[in-house]
C-alpha cells in the first residue's frame, strides 16, 4: 500500500504534487478527424469521419467516485472538414468551422444552415449570452456579432468592430477575448468582455517585451500560444509566457485597467499552463516536472515545494469510443496495464485541453490533473504556508481517500504542529489563520444562503449538535461543506482533545501522592529505620522515587504546553469574534485541574464568562471540593438571566436558602415555584418559618397553591406551643 503523500499503483511509492487522473474514456486514434473542448458547455467534442462525440467532462470525473459510467451525446455530421467545434451555451446548436470562411450551424430541431464571413478569413468563433449576441465570428478584420433566429433557422447580423487582428484567444470562464495586432513583441493588445448584461469593452494595452530583449534583433513571439487567460480565485488574469527571457507575467484585469501584478521565472523553454483548484500548475516540457504556485501565499513567485513530475494514475474500466462500445466487452486487464504506463504528458503527442485536461493522441488517453495534496503535504518546508494553501482548497472535488481531503490534512498538519511542541509565535499565526479562514467561509455561507440578511454572531451553537459538554459533535461539514476551514469543534475533537488523551491528561492528585512517597508499593519514608532494609534498598528506592519525580515533571511540561496553546485558541478566536465551544472551556479546567493549580481559576473568569450554559459553571462548582473558591466562580458565571434556575439550586445545595430568597426578589425572577424553597427549609422550623412568610408575602397567589394546607401545618408544627395555642 503505498505510503501517505503518494500515488502507487503497483506497489512502488511516487511521490508527485500532481496526478493525471483518467475519464474513463478510450478514444480510437485512427479514426479521431479533430478533438477539441468546448469550455462553453464544459464537453470534450471527438470528430470522427461522419460522427460528433461529446463527453460530458464533469460526469466522467465521477466514474471511480460514485461508479458512473460515462455516455456521449452522439450527432451526425455531414461529409467534410471539421476545423473546430462549438455547441450553443443551451446546447440546442452544434456549429461546425468546414472552412477557412464558412460556418455550418446544426440545430437540434433539424434543418442546417451556413453562414460566411465578411472578411477574408474565419480565425475562429465562439458562443456568448448577452442581451443582443448570441455568436462572435473573429476574422482579421474584427468581430461579426450575430444573433439567433427564435426558430433557431438562421443568423442576423448585429455589428462589426472593425480591428486589426492577428490572431486572438477566448475563454468561456473570463467570457473575455483578446484580440492581437501582431505576432511579436510589442503587440497592442484589445479585449471585450461579453458579459450577461451586456459588451464591456476594456482598455487596450501593450505586452512590451523586458528591457533586456528590446536591444536584441529578433522581438520574442507573441502569439496565441504564448498568451493565456486564466481565472483563480474569481480574479481574471492575462498570463504572457516569455520563454526567450524565461518568464511569466501575470497581468490582472480590472474594469478600467490591466496591472502587471507578479512575474515569475521560467526554467524551461517549452512551456504549458494549467489551473486545477485556483493554483497555477507550470508545466516544464523539457525537465518533465511540474510548478506548483499560489497566488494568494505569501511568496506567489515560488513554487510551494520543489518541483516533481506528475504521475499517471491507473485507469479505471476505459469504454472504447465506437458505434459499438455499449455492447463490447470490457477492455482486457493487459490493455489497461500498457495505459497505465502511457507516454509521460509531456510527450509530443499530447495536447493540453482547457484548464485541467490533456489528451495523448497517439494511445487515445484523456486525464484531468489533479493535486496531490498528501505529496504537498509531504514535501512542504514552510507549514504555515501549506496550512493556508490547504485552507484554500475546496472540500467538495474528489479525491482519492477521505484522510487526502484538505480539512483532514489540515487538521492532521496542526496536529503535527502541536506534537512537535511548535513554538507558541508558530502557534498563534497557525490559530490566527484558522480562525479567520473559518469566519470568512462561515459569513460567505450565509450570505449564499440569506443575501438580505447579515449574519449573525458566529457562536457555539452555529456548530454544535444537540449534545452534552463531554461529548462534542465530531465537525461540521454539515454547514460549510465547500470548504476546507476547520471550526472550533473540529479542533476541539481532532486536536485538542486527542492530544490531551495522548499525554494521559487527568486528575493528577493521586498520582502525585504516590511520586512524592506517600503511596502504596514503598515510599521513601519506609527505609530501613523501621523495616530493617538495606543500604542498596533505600538508595533503590531512591532513585525509582526520583525517575517517577522526573517523568511527572515531563508530563506536567507536556500539558503546560496544551493549557498554553489552548488559551491562545481561545484568544484568536475572540479576536475573530468566533465564540469558543463550552467544552473547549471545560477542557482549560481538565487542564488547570491536572496541574494541580486551581488557584489560578480567577484568572480565567474573562474566558468562563464567554459561552453561555450553565453545565459549565456546574462543573466549576464541582471543583469547590478541592478549591473552594470556586464556588463564588461558578455564581458569578451563573448570574445572567438565562441561569436563574442553576443559579439558585446551586445556592440551595449549599444551604444558602436565604440568599437565595434575596436572589429571587432582587432579580425578580418568577419562573421558579415558592415550593423548592419551602421543601428544602422543611426540616429547619425557623428557617422554615421565614420562607414561609417570604412566600406570603411576596409570592402572589402563594395561599391558592395546592400544596399550602400541608405547608400551613408544617408552619404549625415548627412554632412554640404558645404561638401554636394563639
Amino acid at each position: 500500500m503505498p505510503g501517505r503523500g503518494s500515488w502507487g499503483s503497483d506497489g512502488r511509492d511516487n511521490l508527485a504534487h500532481v496526478a493525471l487522473k483518467p475519464l474513463g474514456v478510450k478514444l480510437d486514434p485512427s479514426s479521431t478527424a479533430h478533438i477539441t473542448y468546448d469550455d462553453g458547455c464544459r464537453v470534450l467534442l471527438v470528430a470522427e469521419q461522419d460522427r460528433l462525440f461529446s463527453w460530458p467532462v464533469e460526469r466522467m470525473s465521477q466514474v471511480e467516485t460514485q461508479g458512473i459510467t460515462p455516455t456521449a451525446k452522439i450527432s451526425s455530421l455531414s461529409p467534410g472538414p471539421v476545423l473546430g467545434a462549438r455547441y450553443s451555451l443551451d446546447g440546442s446548436v452544434l456549429a461546425i468551422q468546414r472552412s477557412s470562411v464558412a460556418l455550418e450551424l446544426i440545430p437540434e430541431s433539424g434543418g442546417a444552415f451556413w453562414q460566411r464571413v465578411q472578411g477574408p478569413l474565419l480565425l475562429g468563433f465562439f458562443w456568448v449570452s448577452t442581451p443582443d449576441c448570441d455568436l462572435v465570428l473573429v476574422t482579421p478584420a474584427g468581430l461579426e456579432l450575430f444573433r439567433l433566429h427564435p426558430n433557431r433557422t438562421g443568423l442576423q447580423p448585429v455589428e462589426v468592430k472593425k480591428h486589426q487582428v492577428a490572431w486572438y484567444t477566448y475563454t468561456h470562464e473570463t467570457r473575455l477575448v483578446l484580440l492581437a495586432s501582431s505576432t511579436s513583441a510589442p503587440a497592442r493588445m484589445r479585449a471585450y468582455q461579453f458579459a450577461n448584461s451586456g459588451i464591456v469593452k476594456l482598455p487596450k494595452f501593450d505586452l512590451e517585451p523586458p528591457p533586456a530583449s528590446r536591444a536584441e534583433r529578433a522581438p520574442p513571439a507573441v502569439d496565441a500560444g504564448s498568451v493565456v487567460l486564466l481565472v483563480m480565485y474569481g480574479r481574471m488574469y492575462c498570463a504572457h509566457l516569455d520563454t526567450q527571457q524565461g518568464q511569466l507575467t501575470l497581468y490582472r484585469f480590472f474594469r478600467d485597467a490591466l496591472v502587471c501584478q507578479h512575474k515569475v521565472p521560467l526554467y524551461s523553454n517549452q512551456v504549458r499552463l494549467s489551473v486545477v483548484d485556483n493554483t497555477l500548475l507550470v508545466h516544464n516540457i523539457d525537465s518533465g516536472v511540474v510548478l506548483v504556485l499560489d497566488i494568494l501565499s505569501s511568496s506567489p513567485l515560488h513554487p510551494l515545494a520543489s518541483p516533481l513530475p506528475p504521475h499517471v494514475l491507473p485507469p479505471h474500466v476505459l469504454p472504447s469510443l465506437s458505434t459499438s462500445s455499449s455492447s463490447s466487452p470490457p477492455s482486457a486487464p493487459g490493455e489497461a496495464e500498457s495505459l497505465g504506463h502511457a507516454p509521460p504528458p509531456y510527450s509530443a503527442s499530447c495536447r493540453f485541453l482547457g484548464p485541467n485536461l490533456v489528451v495523448d493522441q497517439s494511445s487515445g488517453t484523456v486525464w484531468r490533473l489533479q493535486l496531490s495534496l498528501s505529496g504537498l503535504e509531504a514535501s512542504c518546508p514552510d507549514r504555515l504556508a501549506l496550512l493556508s494553501f490547504l485552507l484554500r482548497r475546496r472540500q467538495d472535488l474528489p479525491y482519492q481517500t477521505p484522510e487526502e481531503t484538505p480539512r483532514a490534512l489540515a487538521l492532521s498538519l496542526t496536529k503535527t504542529m502541536l506534537q512537535e511542541r511548535e513554538s507558541l509565535l508558530i502557534v498563534s499565526r497557525c490559530f490566527d489563520l484558522l480562525c479567520s479562514t473559518y469566519q470568512e467561509a462561515f459569513k460567505d455561507a450565509y450570505n449564499a444562503k440569506h443575501p438580505q440578511r447579515p449574519h449573525p454572531p458566529i457562536t457555539a451553537p452555529y456548530y454544535q449538535t444537540n449534545r452534552g459538554i463531554s461529548s462534542p459533535s465530531s465537525s461540521s461539514t454539515p454547514l460549510l461543506p465547500r470548504s476546507a476551514a476547520l471550526s472550533p469543534d473540529d479542533l476541539l475533537q481532532r486536536v485538542f482533545l486527542t492530544l490531551a488523551e495522548e499525554e494521559d491528561v487527568g486528575d493528577g492528585l493521586e498520582e502525585h501522592g504516590k511520586v512524592n512517597g506517600m503511596g502504596e508499593g514503598g515510599g521513601v519514608g519506609t527505609g530501613g529505620a523501621r523495616g530493617g532494609s538495606s543500604n542498596g534498598e533505600e538508595h533503590g528506592s531512591l532513585s525509582l522515587a526520583a525517575e517517577r519525580r522526573k517523568e511527572e515533571e515531563k508530563a506536567d511540561r507536556g500539558v503546560e504546553y496544551l493549557l498554553a496553546v489552548a488559551v491562545e485558541y481561545v484568544r484568536c478566536a475572540e479576536t475573530h469574534s468566533l465564540s469558543p465551544p463550552p467544552a473547549l472551556i471545560l477542557h482549560l479546567l481538565t487542564l488547570l485541574r491536572r496541574l494541580r493549580r486551581l488557584h489560578l481559576l480567577p484568572a480565567y473568569v474573562p474566558l468562563l464568562r464567554k459561552p453561555p450554559g450553565a453545565q459549565l459553571a456546574l462543573q466549576v462548582a464541582a471543583l469547590g471540593a478541592q478549591y473552594p473558591p470556586a464556588l463564588h466562580v461558578a455564581q458569578d458565571m451563573l448570574h445572567r438571566p438565562t441561569c436563574h434556575q442553576a443559579h439558585v439550586n446551586l445556592m440551595i445545595k449549599e444551604g444558602r436558602i436565604v440568599d437565595a430568597l434575596r436572589y429571587v426578589r432582587r432579580q425578580r425572577v418568577e419562573s421558579i415555584p415558592p415550593t423548592v424553597f419551602l421543601d428544602a427549609a422543611w426540616d429547619h422550623p425557623i428557617l422554615f418559618q421565614a420562607v414561609f412568610r417570604f412566600c406570603h408575602q411576596f409570592v402572589p397567589a402563594f395561599t391558592n397553591i395546592a400544596d399550602f394546607p400541608k405547608y400551613k401545618e408544617r408552619l404549625k408544627a415548627s412554632l412554640p406551643e404558645k404561638q401554636r395555642m394563639e
